[in-house]
């Protein structure tokens, strides 16, 4: 039972512009749990996650790759990615 455990945010540039259709890949760590998600078209994305340890890389095309590690509990973790332009 997941019992409302999620992350959830909004992937935006370093503009501030949100990034529609942004690709999150949700990888738990010491498992081959993986899944893959799209933000929505306001750049949202509200995954419902089991407890545990997740890396989570957002990627979009034109911008850098974000990578960083969450630890999920029982409850909704606010995960905000800002996404630099490549130059």
């Amino acid at each position: 039972r997941m019992d409302g455990s999620s992350i959830y945010g909004q992937v935006k540039d370093s503009t501030g512009n949100a990034l529609e259709g942004a690709q999150l890949q949700i990888k738990a760590s010491g498992s081959s749990f993986v899944q893959n998600y799209k933000t929505n078209p306001k750049g949202y994305f509200d995954v419902i996650l089991n407890p545990g340890t997740y890396s989570v890389t957002v990627a979009a095309n034109g911008y850098q790759s974000s990578k960083q590690t969450v630890v999920v509990s029982n409850s909704r973790l606010l995960t905000p990615v800002v996404l630099s332009s490549k130059r």
